[in-house]
């Protein structure tokens, strides 16, 4: 009798799970990434030598409003250590790639052009960049903003040259790494933004031994601003799972249980 109750309460709990996790992908083989002659299939193990970054072949639509729980199992097979990084590419509804360059602003930092700036000038002035980030190598000046953000992911972006922002009297002079190539009038709207991880590592990273991690990352929502490891950045309409691999010529890896489920 005890051993019938036991049984009903595991297929309960069974079937509890199964309720309340919805598999959305699932990586099981080497044609299952776009690049798929990086990865080779032993038993039902995915074996990666080397580094790589691969890219789920099928894209797959996260609705925000939902909960997404992504996993993987990965291990060091032989060779070098390895670092191994999980998480998602972000896209737009034309399947371009959102870069957190594109919706990364600096807190305050949207202000004017305070004077029309010419095709080809690597110079452009602006009202106020005391908000601005001096000393940020990788930023870049964004151009149209809205008040609201609405405008990300914003494309319109030019990198600025290192140490390339100063206070000119009353306004601020930004100098560029490329020079502009179409003219931008007086009172445009601008902001500074910053770069930052490529993309979505949900998971983190870990460093491999010959020991199987599970690398697991909870993902909902969309961020109105940044580029949040938890969600969903703004602008992506799909996304892509990735996978990067960093190890060295004799490195090999195992990886196994690839997934994304939707929970409750």
């Amino acid at each position: 009798m005890n051993k019938k109750i036991g049984m009903i309460a595991a297929l309960a709990v069974f079937g509890f799970g199964m309720l309340n996790a919805n598999e959305i992908i699932k990586i099981e083989k080497s044609g299952d990434f776009s690049k798929s002659s990086k990865v080779s299939l032993q038993g039902n193990l995915l074996i990666v030598k080397g580094s790589a970054d691969l890219f789920s072949a099928k894209t797959i639509k996260l609705d925000p409003n939902k909960k997404y729980r992504l996993t993987g199992d990965f291990r060091l097979q032989s060779g070098s250590p390895v670092q191994v990084f999980l998480g998602y590419v972000a896209q737009d509804s034309n399947g371009k790639t959102i870069f957190p360059l594109y919706v990364n602003p600096v807190s305050g930092s949207t202000t004017e052009i305070a004077a029309t700036v010419r095709r080809g000038s690597k110079v452009i002035t602006v009202k106020d960049a005391s908000a601005w980030n001096k000393k940020f190598a990788a930023c870049y000046i964004a151009f149209n903003v809205k008040d609201d953000f609405s405008d990300l992911p914003n494309r319109s972006v030019i990198q600025i040259e290192k140490n390339g922002i100063k206070q000119v009297g009353d306004v601020w002079e930004i100098t560029l790494k490329q020079p502009l190539k179409m003219n931008m009038m007086e009172g445009t709207k601008v902001r500074q933004h910053i770069n930052g991880a490529t993309y979505i590592w949900n998971t983190g990273f870990a460093t491999l031994k010959n020991q199987w991690i599970t690398r697991r990352g909870v993902l909902t929502g969309i961020a109105k601003t940044g580029n949040p490891p938890n969600k969903l950045w703004p602008g992506t309409k799909y996304v892509k799972l990735i996978i990067r691999v960093n190890g060295k010529a004799d490195s090999v890896t195992e990886m196994r249980s690839i997934k994304v489920e939707e929970v409750k």
